[in-house]
């Protein structure tokens, strides 16, 4: 129980990792996970349909071409900006995929583990891991052999847990890309001119050990995951600051106005009554 625990926490932080480092450089995130998956493709154990997204030649090519305009574009001032609203709409969708890509490490971790799924002599606590780990990777297996050993199919119950847990994955690396793009487009602000080229190789060489880190020594995507969740929270405060601000302002120009308005509606108010008053009593009959 305790080895599902651990390995449910490493590939949770595993996914968040991915996402994460999507709302920093989505693109290179991308061309990345695609790169170490040729590389070494037990990491990820990605199904044959994530994998010609991810790391097949032309996908390749695709991720390459956008990560070099990517970096072009947040290189020049003025137009970084342009290329950071228009990710804004973007991380959500890569941010999805890089979670996608990471569901096949549940059950790649528990191979490289050393744990045995073949065979009928399996303990309750064997049994049990099997089925709660193939169950969230099942979204990119079902049935497939890793190393030698064969990974069952699940009963209905785990697979449905299993793919609960993925969707949650999802939605949280969603708010997780998109908190962090945000914070990078304040840090962006901070540092126009000649400082947006510095920002923009320190997000790739972020991006690059995040990425590389996590994928070949899981343990440590734990630390960086923790990292990017405290990034993303500082992001969404300062986000959430910036709106209170705003919506205070805006009611203070209301207050004013609001004010204002009575101020003139009094005075001229009076200055009519006082005409009329004047006027009736200067009125002769005629």
């Amino acid at each position: 129980m305790i080895f599902v625990v651990l390995n449910a926490i490493s590939g949770t932080a595993f996914s968040f990792t991915l996402s994460g480092n999507s709302g920093i450089s989505p693109f290179l995130t991308m061309l990345l996970i695609g790169i170490t998956q040729r590389i070494s493709p037990n990491s990820f154990n990605m199904g044959d349909t994530m994998e010609k997204i991810m790391s097949s030649w032309p996908g390749l090519t695709i991720w390459g071409m956008m990560t070099v305009l990517e970096f072009v574009g947040k290189c020049v001032p003025v137009i970084d900006q342009m290329v950071d609203s228009v990710e804004v709409f973007v991380v959500p969708w890569i941010s999805t995929l890089g979670s996608c890509a990471s569901f096949g490490s549940f059950v790649a971790n528990t191979s490289e583990g050393g744990e045995i799924f073949e065979g009928e002599n399996l303990d309750a606590e064997n049994r049990d891991r099997k089925r709660f780990l193939s169950g969230l990777g099942s979204i990119n297996h079902g049935t497939k052999i890793l190393r030698g050993r064969t990974l069952v199919s699940t009963s209905s119950a785990v697979s449905s847990m299993g793919h609960f847990f993925q969707v949650i994955l999802v939605l949280c690396g969603m708010v997780l890309a998109l908190s962090l793009h945000f914070l990078k487009m304040l840090i962006r602000l901070l540092g126009t001119g000649c400082l947006t080229q510095l920002i923009t190789i320190c997000e790739a060489v972020t991006v690059v050990f995040g990425v590389c880190i996590s994928v070949f020594i899981r343990q440590f995507s734990i630390l960086i995951a923790g990292f990017l969740c405290l990034g993303a929270a500082y992001g969404a405060k300062k986000k959430y600051e910036k709106w209170q601000k705003e919506e205070e302002e805006d009611t203070a120009d209301k207050s004013h106005y609001g004010r204002l308005r009575r101020f003139f509606t009094h005075t001229h108010g009076d200055d009519v009554k006082r005409n009329r008053g004047e006027k009736r009593d200067n009125y002769i009959p005629m």
